[in-house]
């Protein structure tokens, strides 16, 4: 594993609580105006509608070295690809390719591989052969309601134990109002961004409610052979399973996995 974290086998989770995914690819200036027919022909099975003159926005204001999550705006220059029930999108600018995926349409990561493979086999049809960045990002939201009286109850059903015990160390931890932590990791070409904790929650009240964070931005910079993309994207994802594994408590993987 890139950065140390626990080889975690991937399982099936049955449930999630994932809000975005996003898989971003950095190159050159490519002119894909003058390849809309083969941009068209090659996403209409997955992607059949097609918008023009569309770029990208960020959905999450993204800070230097970060992934943005995207959602489409009015800009200049670009296609923004639809899958039918609109939970997909391929946002396509000259200098970037963007596949994100709203929670609910995400299932497992092999389902992403097909269309992962068809941005390579185009990207290599207009001429690019180096990707300057390759990243993926996955924002874990999760509400909740107990009626436990502080935050480390709820922690301790979501988190492992040793991000539990750093809110236990607080003197009056019954006064927190958001707990959130940020980890920046850099090696050699790769950089990880690990957000997590409670941004909101009110602790005045019972049910105690709020909301859970773990996002996890893991890139590589440098350059990639574009023939490498699946297999970077693929290492990229399982560096991800295995932060947030490490992230997660036991209780939580169970719930997540669901039962037969």
């Amino acid at each position: 594993m890139i950065f140390g974290f626990p080889n975690t086998e991937r399982v099936l989770f049955r449930n999630n609580f994932l809000r975005t995914v996003t898989f971003q690819y950095v190159f050159d200036n490519v002119d894909f105006n003058a390849h809309k027919d083969l941009v068209r022909s090659t996403f209409l099975e997955d992607f059949p509608r097609m918008n023009e003159g569309k770029n990208v926005s960020y959905e999450i204001n993204a800070a230097n070295g970060q992934t943005p999550i995207i959602k489409s705006s009015t800009e200049s220059n670009g296609f923004v690809l639809f899958s039918n029930n609109g939970l997909k999108r391929i946002n396509i600018t000259n200098t970037t390719v963007i596949l994100s995926v709203l929670g609910n349409g995400y299932r497992t990561y092999e389902d992403i591989v097909p269309a992962l493979n068809k941005v390579e086999r185009l990207l290599q049809q207009v001429g690019v052969s180096i990707l300057k960045r390759v990243s993926v990002r996955k924002v874990n939201i999760l509400a909740f309601s107990s009626q436990e009286n502080s935050l480390s109850s709820v922690f301790a059903d979501i988190f492992a134990q040793g991000i539990v015990n750093s809110i236990e160390a607080f003197p009056q931890p019954d006064a927190l109002r958001q707990n959130m932590h940020s980890i920046v990791l850099n090696k050699g070409d790769y950089r990880l961004n690990l957000n997590y904790g409670a941004p909101e929650f009110d602790n005045t009240q019972r049910p105690l409610m709020g909301s859970i964070a773990i996002d996890i931005d893991l890139m590589k910079g440098g350059n990639t052979q574009i023939s490498n993309l699946v297999n970077t994207t693929t290492e990229l994802n399982d560096e991800i399973f295995g932060v947030f594994s490490w992230v997660t408590s036991d209780k939580m993987k169970q719930e997540i996995m669901g039962h037969e």
